[in-house]
């Protein structure tokens, strides 16, 4: 978990305000660098202690902004080279044929984490730009090198100049240049290797999510599977096996998640600008509905291409929910 933020603030209030306007971009950045928002509150506040303590020696030759940024990266870059990658089960391997192969549950910090909208993007500004945080995004992030990803996200993303970046992190203008376009090429391939691509928006969409939510609670397993894609796929981490296609993920919901009397409630929510719903649960051992986790749905105009469901509990109070509804 973060730690408090008056931890590496506390008796500089003139620091505090001079960081705050950065806060927000900073904390999104570590996101994409380290693809859990948990994960990425943490590293913040460590970028935030370093540039405390260094403050004094700040002369102001770069912006105050590029000069946080610098921290915030090689505070990733550290963290990235004692630790294995991120990811969601697609990324993983083969999808399984049906719920009988179901390998264990694996630790949490294997897996990348959705960022809850209210953290990441200004309510105000709207400063944050969707795409940048749009869970397929960092998903594919996550298959670069970290070098790579930093080059990437600084050039590409924040739009500074190769010159500035290779300051940033100690190199070449030569080597930054190389490594934005093997980045650029990897990105693409991890995109194509992934079908989590919505359809904008539309009364259609959103009509096709209250069928696929009304269905849920309803453990209507027939009408669930009729809104899949036909290629559809399904994963629950932190369980690594995933399922592709209607009859393998009508396996798993008949044979899995609705056995035993579960039951399920789904609020509405937002996941980097994706449409996503908080999990709650109840079953015959509980009958009383306690916070699941975390559903992000991925939907055309009218079928349902790809869900990923992240069964961390603990997600439920960062997207501003309550552990019971």
């Amino acid at each position: 978990m973060a730690r408090d933020q008056s931890s590496t603030e506390n008796g500089s209030p003139e620091f505090a305000a001079l960081v705050a306007p950065h806060r927000r971009a900073l904390l999104v950045h570590c996101y994409r660098m380290l693809g859990s928002w948990t994960e990425a509150e943490d590293a913040l506040q460590d970028a935030l202690l370093r540039a405390w303590q260094a403050h004094a020696r700040f002369e102001g030759r770069a912006a105050l902004g590029t000069w946080l940024y610098r921290i915030a990266t090689n505070v990733c870059l550290s963290r990235l080279s004692s630790q294995h990658a991120r990811a969601i089960p697609q990324s993983l391997g083969p999808a399984a044929d049906s719920d009988q192969n179901m390998a264990s549950a694996l630790e949490e910090a294997r897996w990348i984490e959705p960022a809850p909208d209210h953290l990441i993007v200004d309510p105000q500004t709207r400063a944050i730009e969707r795409e940048s945080v749009a869970l397929a995004f960092v998903v594919a992030l996550q298959r670069l090198a970290p070098r790579q990803r930093a080059v990437l996200l600084l050039r590409d993303v924040l739009d500074y100049e190769a010159t500035e970046v290779a300051h940033m992190l100690e190199t070449s203008v030569a080597s930054v240049t190389s490594a934005l376009a093997r980045a650029r090429l990897g990105l693409e391939q991890a995109r194509s290797a992934l079908s989590m691509a919505s359809a904008p928006t539309s009364l259609e969409q959103a009509q096709l999510l209250e069928r696929y939510v009304k269905a849920w609670e309803a453990r209507d397993i027939e009408t669930l599977v009729a809104l899949l894609r036909a290629d559809a796929d399904f994963s629950m981490p932190p369980y690594p096996t995933w399922f592709k296609g209607r009859a393998a993920i009508e396996s798993v919901l008949r044979n899995r998640i609705f056995a035993q009397e579960r039951r399920f409630l789904l609020k509405p929510t937002s996941a980097g600008g994706q449409p996503a719903f908080i999990l709650y649960k109840a079953d015959k051992s509980n009958p009383v509905f306690h916070a699941h986790g975390v559903q992000v749905v991925w939907a055309g105009r009218d079928e349902v291409h790809s869900v990923v469901t992240f069964l961390q509990p603990g997600l439920v109070t960062g997207f501003g929910f309550p552990p019971v509804p």
